[in-house]
């Protein structure tokens, strides 16, 4: 075992790929793919004395910044017979991050019964992610954004004893996540979690923080069609964000005197958006007047959150003046909006222009049946009647 006066052990990432650009056309991708592990750690064996603070700290300010522009020319799909959408993946942006922030102090076997591996003045264990991951197509007419972000930040104290003056253990996600394309969508999974198991602490306070603020963006624009000839013509937009990354503030297994208050905080409420631009329908239905012409745009917004907020204490005695445990999402935003303008125009062909829009957010469930979901509604409106319009079937 060794002693040291003064320790302050930091450990900080900061990973910066921001400004990559790729003018492509008609075919093309970007894809960047990345794995930070981002530690600071006391482990069994060690015996930190000092008059000030400890401060075990891990950050990772990530930027990952990606763009891809359609130099194709060309500004508006044009069909002449027979059309049910198009190969929007023609150009491709994607991003698969995973990210491990860990904070820890532990001590050796039996620790919590042993001389204090940590005494100090005030102690801190705290593991942050932030940074923004940003995806974008600039093309009228196709392209994908792929955000996957699979991150965890973690601040724990395991299997030890500490004697300080106030006590932290804390962990954050505040990373902005966005997607902008024809196609445009975010998956954020991972975990937020402030935990102290197997310890003994005497302290004039004691916060286990766990709280994630992260924002999450999707934007799918719009889309330009001319129908001036053609049986069906079919243009899909999407943006959706899927959120699963539980929050938990946990103490356990433990013996904590405290002279102040206990407090036990988590916190989910990411600002989760996803939003479609207008879709266009241009130019008159010309050709045979016994063809039924139909010109459908889809639009689909929506949103998925999971994973929830859990504080508790279990197994354990606490002495406080206050002892606070609470869970929260009260402040989390989950927004889907499409905007969209329908028009119907009867021409000497019988021309309909129709839309079909969703606009969902889904609460404690995933969004793996969105497909689904819009084809029904597809079919609906396909077999509904509008303004007079005789119901048609799919082609």
């Amino acid at each position: 075992a060794g002693t040291a006066g003064t320790t302050t052990p930091t450990t900080q990432v900061s990973s910066t790929i921001a400004g990559l650009t790729a003018p492509v056309g008609p075919d093309g991708s970007l894809t960047v793919t990345g794995s930070n592990l981002t530690r600071a750690s006391v482990s069994e064996g060690a015996r930190i004395i000092a008059v000030g603070a400890v401060d075990v700290v891990a950050l990772d300010d990530t930027t990952v910044d990606l763009q891809v522009s359609d130099n194709s020319g060309a500004t508006r799909l044009e069909t002449s017979l027979f059309v049910v959408g198009f190969d929007a993946g023609r150009l491709v942006v994607t991003t698969d991050l995973t990210r491990v922030t860990t904070a820890s102090v532990s001590g050796p076997a039996g620790g919590p019964s042993g001389t204090p591996i940590i005494t100090s003045g005030s102690f801190t264990s705290s593991a942050t992610n932030t940074g923004l991951i940003d995806g974008r197509v600039l093309s009228d007419l196709v392209g994908v954004v792929n955000q996957a972000v699979d991150a965890s930040a973690t601040a724990s104290v395991t299997n030890a004893a500490v004697s300080t003056g106030l006590a932290s253990v804390s962990a954050l996600d505040h990373t902005v996540v966005r997607a902008s394309a024809i196609n445009a969508q975010t998956d954020v999974s991972g975990s937020v979690s402030a935990i102290a198991t197997d310890v003994d602490i005497t302290a004039t306070g004691l916060t286990l923080r766990a709280s994630d603020r992260a924002v999450l963006e999707a934007l799918a624009g719009g889309l330009s069609v001319d129908t001036s000839v053609g049986l069906v013509s079919l243009s899909g937009l999407r943006a959706s964000n899927n959120f699963n990354r539980p929050t938990t503030a946990a103490l356990s297994s433990s013996t904590v005197h405290s002279t102040g208050d206990v407090s036990l905080d988590a916190t989910s409420s990411p600002r989760i958006t996803a939003r479609v631009a207008p879709t266009t329908e241009t130019g008159s239905i010309t050709g045979d007047a016994s063809l039924v012409m139909v010109a459908l745009a889809g639009a689909l917004a929506v949103n998925a959150l999971r994973g929830g907020a859990t504080a508790r204490i279990a197994d354990s005695t606490v002495e406080a003046r206050a002892i606070l445990v609470a869970a929260s999402a009260h402040d989390a935003v989950i927004d889907a909006t499409t905007a969209f303008a329908p028009s119907l125009r009867d021409t000497p062909s019988t021309g309909h222009v129709m839309g079909a829009v969703i606009a969902l957010n889904v609460i404690g469930q995933d969004i793996s049946t969105d497909a689904l979901i819009a084809l029904n509604l597809v079919e609906a409106v396909l077999g509904s009647t509008f303004a007079g319009a005789t119901p048609s079937p799919f082609v």
